[in-house]
Formats: structure tokens, sequence, C-alpha cells
């Protein structure tokens, strides 16, 4: 499924990694106490939705929405597990083009 979202086949072992320590790859996951901004976590990447698919002053609408990735207002469609790793690879391009290390939001 990971493969149909976008993902590479070497990019497979640290995604595991991540769905494992984020979520023990259960879709239905949603942090709700572990940010002290208040923020939740949502689905097998655990995404973060104050950064991701909450409006703010630079995306409006969210920025997963203006990607087209989300299509509703809110992030509850990150609780989908193709739709939640399609957001996670679009999260790891973005960390990769601006930051050279597209697993950075996962602290890794």
């Amino acid at each position: 499924l990971a493969q149909d979202m976008g993902w590479h086949a070497d990019d497979m072992p640290t995604l595991d990694h991540v769905m494992w320590k984020e979520s023990r790859c259960d879709p239905t996951q949603h942090n709700t106490t572990l940010n002290r901004d208040g923020s939740t976590d949502i689905g097998l990447t655990q995404i973060n939705d104050r950064s991701w698919c909450l409006p703010t002053r630079w995306y409006p609408n969210g920025y997963l929405q203006t990607l087209g990735i989300l299509t509703k207002v809110g992030c509850g469609e990150l609780f989908d597990p193709a739709t939640n790793l399609k957001a996670a690879k679009a999260i790891h391009d973005y960390s990769q083009e601006t930051n050279g290390n597209g697993f950075k939001p996962w602290g890794l």
C-alpha cells in the first residue's frame, strides 16, 4: 500500500519503523494527550493536525488540503491508511526538499 501511495522501496524499512514507533501500525491511533501545544497526531504515521491539516496563515485551508490530499476540512481522513500514507509521503518530500531529511518530522 505504501508503494502504491508513492513511497520508494528503499524507504520501506524506515517507514516501517516510523509506523511501528508512532502507532504500532494501528491506523485508528489518535494521540490527544502528548503534545504540549494541544495539537493531536493521527493515524499510522501520527500526522500532526496543527502542522499539516488545520488552517494556518500560510495555508488557510490546511497544507494537505492545499495539495489535494485531504478533501474535507479537518483531519479525519487521515485515519484511512492510504490517505495517511499519501499524506506522509507529501510531508516526507517537503521535508526532504527544505532540510535534506525526509524523515525529520518523525524525529529521525
